[in-house]
């Protein structure tokens, strides 16, 4: 069975990943605004960008509070999801097709946003005072919210291409 201390140091290290992923985050994910076509997704995209800035800042407070020092570290699953949000934007016009691969990539990046979350907040409700578990739900609860409207916008978006769509001549 695990005692206190390896649970801190297992804590700490998926604090330190989750400051790597929003950091990282921090530098791909204006390109990705950038490249949306639909006005609604890069208002999507540029709000979670400021809610990212305040999520690294939780973190910390999240971190102090349970005695611990945050240092980003590189997130090896992150790498990857990364990869795919840029070939789905690499040498693609801007059209509803690429706002709907933007968004599929941006949701597998939450779905890790909100395995992390989830994990440290285990961790967190044994570990320290309610303070951090907090601050840690209430970036989970953002991260839930941000994939929920990536959803509806992508509902929105493929509504939209599929009425525009012509149909096939007979």
């Amino acid at each position: 069975m695990a005692g206190p201390e390896e649970l801190q140091k297992l804590l700490s290290s998926q604090l330190n990943e989750l400051a790597g992923i929003e950091a990282e985050l921090l530098k791909s994910l204006p390109p990705l605004c950038a490249a949306a076509a639909n006005d609604h997704l890069r208002e999507l995209v540029s709000t979670h960008i400021s809610e990212t800035e305040e999520h690294a800042s939780r973190l910390k407070k999240a971190a102090q509070a349970l005695g611990l020092q945050v240092e980003p570290a590189p997130s090896s699953a992150l790498r990857p999801l990364l990869q795919a949000a840029t070939a789905a934007v690499a040498g693609q016009p801007r059209s509803l097709a690429r706002d709907l691969a933007i968004i599929a990539a941006a949701r597998r990046i939450e779905h890790l946003e909100i395995v992390s979350y989830s994990g440290a907040c285990g961790l967190a409700k044994g570990l320290g005072p309610d303070s951090a578990l907090q601050v840690l739900q209430k970036t989970l609860h953002e991260e839930r919210q941000a994939d929920r409207l990536l959803g509806e916008t992508a509902a929105e978006i493929a509504s939209g291409a599929i009425h525009l769509a012509p149909f096939p001549a007979d």
